[in-house]
C-alpha cells in the first residue's frame, strides 16, 4: 500500500490523547499520513452527516467510502491494510482476545474516574471519586497487569513482541494502556515489581524510531488530567 498523500481522516474531539491515541500509534508506527478532523464532531458524527455505514461515537476513521468505528474494529482494520496482523491465524484471534481485554481495562479505568457521577467531567468530582479509583488501582488493575505480564511471556518469554517476531496493532494498543497507567497511576506502576517484563516492553516500543519521534512532536496530545485516558 502506497504511504503517500492523505487518504485516511481520523475523526475524534480535540485536545487529547482519549481512545484515538490507540489508533493514531498504529498510524504513527506504520508510517502513514492522516489528517486528523477535530472540528463538527458533533454534527460529522453525531448527527450522521459524515455519511456511509452509520457509527455512534468517535474515533471514526474514513478512507475512500469507507466509514468505520470502534477503536478495536478500526485498529484491526489498519493492521490488516499494514501489515501488523499476527502471521499465525490463530494468532490473530488472540491478538483480538487480548486487545479486547486491553479495552476493558481502559474502561474500568475510565469509570473509576468518573464513577460517583457517570457522564460527569472527574474534576467535577475529584473527592467522591477517588474511593472508585482507590479500589481500581488497588483491586483491579493488577489483576489486568499480571494477565498482560503473562501475555507477552507467552511469546519467548517476554524479550519482543506480545506475537512472533514483529511488531503488531496489540504491542501499540498495549503500549498506550501502560502509558496512561504511567501518567494517571504513577505511584502505582512504579510499585508494580510484579510486571518486569511489561515496564521493558513499554521502554522498548517507546523507543521505536517512529515511535518516539512521534512522542516528541506536536501530533501526540497531552494526557488531559480530567479522565483515566
Amino acid at each position: 500500500m502506497s504511504k503517500g498523500g492523505v487518504n485516511w481522516e481520523l475523526y475524534y474531539w480535540g485536545g487529547f490523547k482519549g481512545r484515538a491515541e490507540f489508533v493514531r500509534l498504529v498510524f504513527e508506527e506504520a508510517g502513514v499520513k492522516y489528517k486528523e478532523v477535530n472540528d463538527g464532531i458533533s454534527e460529522s458524527i453525531i448527527q450522521g452527516k459524515i455519511g456511509g455505514y452509520p457509527v455512534l461515537f468517535p474515533p471514526v476513521i474514513k478512507h475512500g467510502d469507507l466509514v468505520l468505528a470502534q477503536t478495536q474494529v478500526i485498529c484491526q482494520y489498519l493492521a490488516e491494510q499494514f501489515d501488523m496482523l499476527p502471521g499465525k491465524p490463530e494468532n490473530r484471534y488472540h491478538a483480538e482476545q487480548l486487545n479486547a481485554t486491553i479495552l476493558d481495562c481502559i474502561t474500568e479505568g475510565y469509570n473509576s474516574y468518573h464513577g460517583a457521577k457517570p457522564g460527569v467531567s472527574h474534576k467535577e468530582q475529584k473527592e467522591d471519586a477517588q474511593r472508585y479509583i482507590d479500589r481500581f488501582a488497588k483491586e483491579r488493575l493488577p489483576r489486568y497487569l499480571k494477565n498482560f505480564e503473562q501475555s507477552l511471556k507467552a511469546n519467548k518469554g517476554g524479550s519482543g513482541f506480545l506475537f512472533g517476531d514483529k511488531i503488531t496493532h496489540s504491542d501499540l494498543i498495549l503500549f498506550h494502556m501502560l502509558e496512561a497507567v504511567k501518567f494517571q497511576l504513577p505511584e502505582v506502576y512504579k510499585a508494580a515489581d510484579y510486571i518486569p517484563l511489561l515496564k521493558a516492553f513499554h521502554a522498548r516500543i517507546a523507543a521505536r524510531p517512529n515511535i518516539a519521534a512521534y512522542l516528541k512532536s506536536d501530533r501526540c496530545k497531552k494526557f488531559s488530567g480530567d479522565s483515566f485516558m
